[in-house]
């Protein structure tokens, strides 16, 4: 384990707001899982969703409705995620408390709105290392390895409290990524962008898909 790493793992208080370090224990559960054959994978997916579905039919008043004609003993994958009906944003804006339980939601999030208005939704501190560990080892598929250089195209402080924002920039320092706020994108500054990222020279640029293609029918 090199430096950064070592200390990314034990000062979790210091640069997170939720997470600790049994992120780390599903980032290996993650590896272990990979090694598994297709048949397992797919037994465990149809397992997980079985549990899913009535997790959420026991414990939320929207899924308790939206999801009681769903038939959980069925051995094919693809046909019970067919009777799982899809959820859009307006629903869950309309009544967001019928979508939680006062016994896990324990974390507001606020997403930025990339695509329109802003979304509140609530999870718990599990959820959160689940969806850290997830995206550390999709960045390792990539190639990524601990300590290369990252951009991410991203926000810039919505949603966060101050606490939050300075936890999340001492995060970016031990795992070396850069900060560029899309949301300050404008035909002014693109180039100064462009120059910014070329002179960081990162190994990977993660971003909202829109700055992207912002960026590319600039060149």
């Amino acid at each position: 384990m090199n430096v950064r790493k070592f200390v990314y793992k034990h000062t979790f208080p210091l640069h997170h707001w939720v997470v600790r370090n049994d992120m780390f224990d599903y980032y290996e559960d993650i590896k272990k899982f990979e090694r598994k054959d297709r048949r397992a994978i797919r037994n465990f997916q149809r397992e997980r969703v079985q549990k899913m579905v009535e997790y959420a039919r026991e414990n939320t008043e929207h899924y308790a409705k939206s999801l009681s004609d769903v038939d959980t003993d069925i051995d094919d994958l693809d046909g019970l995620l067919q009777q799982i009906p899809v959820l859009d944003k307006q629903t869950l804006r309309d009544d967001p408390d019928r979508f939680t339980n006062e016994k896990y939601a324990d974390h507001k999030i606020t997403t930025s709105g990339s695509t329109g208005t802003p979304l509140v939704m609530w999870a718990n501190k599990a959820q959160l290392e689940k969806r850290l560990a997830m995206n550390l080892r999709n960045r390792e598929w990539m190639g990524y390895e601990w300590g290369d250089k990252s951009v991410r195209l991203w926000h810039q402080k919505i949603g966060m409290s101050t606490i939050q924002w300075i936890k999340e920039q001492f995060e970016a320092f031990l795992s070396r990524e850069k900060f560029i706020p899309v949301f300050k994108m404008g035909d002014d500054n693109l180039g100064e962008i462009l120059d910014e990222i070329d002179e960081y020279n990162p190994d990977l640029i993660d971003g909202y898909a829109e700055a992207y293609n912002i960026l590319v029918e600039y060149c």
